[in-house]
C-alpha cells in the first residue's frame, strides 16, 4: 500500500513538472512554435548588394526548408543607410520589427528605448562552441556584458592591383606585388612608384579601419576591454609606425586620398593599387590577371591585406553582426533559430560565399572545404570572385581574428578615425605639391611634416579628441 502511494506521488510530480516547464514556455516546449501556425519574424538591414542578395537568397531557403519543419516565416527590408534604419525604428509609434542586422557603429543599437534580447540566454550550446570566441566578446555589450550582436558573415580586406598600371613599373623598377605584403613595404614601394611615375601607388579605401586594424596587428589594439567598460589605448610607438604608414606616404606621395566612388579609382587608372573589402570586389570586373599581364583590360590580380607584423598575421573582419529586438519568448526564440541556421555548417559557408566574405563557423574556416564548395558551385562564381574567395580565406587560416569590440562610443570614434589623419594629410601634400611647383624639392619640403616635433603635435590632439562618455 505505502509502495502504491508512493509511485503515484512520483508521476503527480513530474505531471506537475511537465506543465510547469510547458507554462514557462521553455525549450522542451519549442516555447509555442507550431508548423501548422506559424509565426512570422521580421529583419531590417543594411548590406551593400552583395551581402543583400546574399541575404534574400539564404530567407527564401529558410522559408523554403527549415522555416517549413519549425514554423517560421522571416521577411526582410533592406535600409540604404544605417541612419535611414535608425530613423524608422525610433519614430513615434514605430512598429519595431524582430531583428535588426547593423554595424556596431549604428546609434539604433545602443538606444536604450529598446529592449534587446541577451543571446546567451537563447543560443544553443553547440552553435555557440562553433562561433569564434572573438566575436563574441566583440558583441558582448553593458554592465550585464549580455550578447547583442549576433554574427552571421564577416567582410575581410583585400587588396586589388590593376596590372596594366602595374606591369611596366614592375619591368622597369623590379618591384612586385609579393612586397605589398607588410604596410611598410608598401610605404617604400609607393615612394619608388611615386618617384618612377609622379603618381601615386596606392589607396587606402578606410582610413578607420587602418587604424583599428593596424593597431591590433602591431599588437596594441586602441579598442580595449576592461569588465564592462571599452576604453580606448594610445600606444605611442605603435601609433607612429600607423601615422608614418599612412600620413607620411600621402604627404611623400606614395599615397593618395579617393577621388571617386565605388572603387573607381582603380578601375579609372588613377592607382595601380587600392584596399577594399571582399564583398566590394565584384564592383571592379570579373576577370582575373597576373602583374605581368599588361594586355589585361578590366582585369585585376587580388593580393592578401598588408600586416605590420609578418610573424603575427591578423585578420581584420568587419564589425557587423544582428541583433534581436525582445518582444515576446516565442519571437525572440524563432529568431534566434533563423540566426543559428545561418551559422549552421550546412549553411553558413554558402552564406559567406554568395556574400562576397568569410564564414564566422570555425568548422568551416579551411581552404579544403572551400574548395571542395567552389567546385560544385563555379557555374554562379565569377573567376575574380573565387580568387577574391581563396585569398581570404588563407588570410583567415593564417592569421589571428580581430573584431573591435562594440560600444555606443563606437560610431563617433569611426567618424573620427575617418578624417583624423587623412584631413592633415591632403592638406599638408598639398603644400608639398605647391612648393615644388616652384622648384622646391619634395624630398627639402616634407622633412617638416614627417619630423618628430609634427607627430608629437598630432597624437596630442589626438589623443584630445577621442569621443569621450
Amino acid at each position: 500500500m505505502k509502495r502504491s502511494f508512493r509511485h503515484i506521488s512520483v508521476i503527480l510530480i513530474l505531471v506537475m513538472i511537465t506543465g510547469a516547464l510547458a507554462a514557462c514556455g521553455g525549450k522542451s516546449s519549442n516555447y509555442g512554435l507550431n508548423p501548422k501556425n506559424p509565426v512570422t519574424v521580421t529583419l531590417w538591414y543594411v548590406a551593400n548588394d552583395k551581402r543583400s542578395e546574399a541575404y534574400e537568397k539564404m530567407i527564401k531557403e529558410f522559408n523554403e526548408t527549415e522555416g517549413v519543419t519549425r514554423g517560421i516565416i522571416v521577411e526582410a527590408e533592406r535600409y540604404e543607410s544605417e541612419k535611414k534604419l535608425s530613423e524608422a525604428a525610433l519614430a513615434e509609434n514605430a512598429s519595431l520589427p524582430d531583428m535588426i542586422g547593423v554595424s556596431a557603429a549604428s546609434d539604433v543599437l545602443y538606444n536604450k528605448s529598446i529592449q534587446f534580447a541577451d543571446i546567451n540566454k537563447l543560443v544553443a550550446v553547440n552553435t555557440k562552441e562553433n562561433i569564434f570566441e572573438e566575436y563574441i566578446t566583440a558583441g558582448t555589450y553593458g554592465e550585464n556584458r549580455e550578447w547583442r550582436l549576433f554574427p552571421v558573415v564577416k567582410d575581410t580586406y583585400v587588396m586589388g592591383v590593376n596590372p596594366v598600371l602595374w606591369s611596366s613599373f614592375m619591368e622597369e623598377t623590379e618591384h612586385y606585388t609579393s612586397e605589398l605584403n607588410l604596410w611598410q613595404s608598401c610605404s617604400v614601394v609607393g615612394q619608388v612608384y611615386f618617384d618612377y611615375r609622379a603618381q601615386s601607388m596606392m589607396i587606402v579605401s578606410n582610413p578607420a579601419d587602418y587604424i583599428i586594424m593596424g593597431s591590433a596587428q602591431l599588437g596594441n589594439p586602441l579598442i580595449s576591454n576592461e569588465g564592462p567598460n571599452i576604453v580606448f589605448r594610445v600606444d605611442g610607438n605603435t601609433f607612429r609606425s600607423l601615422w608614418e604608414n599612412y600620413y607620411g606616404s600621402i604627404v611623400e606621395g606614395g599615397f593618395t586620398t579617393p577621388k571617386g566612388k565605388n572603387l573607381s579609382d582603380i578601375k579609372d587608372g588613377i592607382v595601380p593599387v587600392m584596399t577594399m573589402k571582399t564583398s566590394e570586389v565584384s564592383e571592379i570586373g570579373i576577370n582575373t590577371a597576373t602583374e605581368g599581364n599588361a594586355l589585361a583590360v578590366g582585369a585585376y590580380e587580388i593580393i592578401p591585406y598588408p600586416q605590420f607584423n609578418a610573424d603575427k598575421p591578423v585578420c581584420p573582419v568587419d564589425d557587423t553582426g544582428i541583433a534581436i529586438i525582445h518582444k515576446d519568448d516565442t519571437l525572440d526564440f524563432a529568431s534566434e533559430l533563423f540566426l543559428e541556421w545561418l551559422t549552421s555548417d550546412e549553411i553558413n559557408l554558402k552564406l559567406a560565399c554568395i556574400a562576397g566574405g568569410l564564414p564566422v563557423n570555425k568548422n568551416l574556416v579551411s581552404t579544403e572545404v572551400l574548395e571542395t564548395y567552389i567546385s560544385e558551385n563555379w557555374k554562379s562564381m565569377s573567376e575574380l570572385e573565387t580568387k577574391t574567395l581563396r585569398v581570404a580565406m588563407q588570410q583567415y587560416v593564417d592569421s589571428q581574428v580581430y573584431m573591435p569590440a562594440i560600444s555606443e562610443k563606437y560610431g563617433r570614434l569611426i567618424d573620427y578615425l575617418d578624417n583624423c589623419m587623412t584631413d592633415e594629410a591632403v592638406r599638408d601634400r598639398n603644400s608639398a605639391d605647391d612648393q615644388e611647383a616652384v622648384g622646391i624639392k619634395r624630398s627639402d619640403s616634407v622633412v617638416k611634416f614627417v619630423s618628430d616635433d609634427h607627430f608629437g603635435l598630432w597624437i596630442a590632439d589626438f589623443k584630445s579628441g577621442l569621443p569621450q562618455e
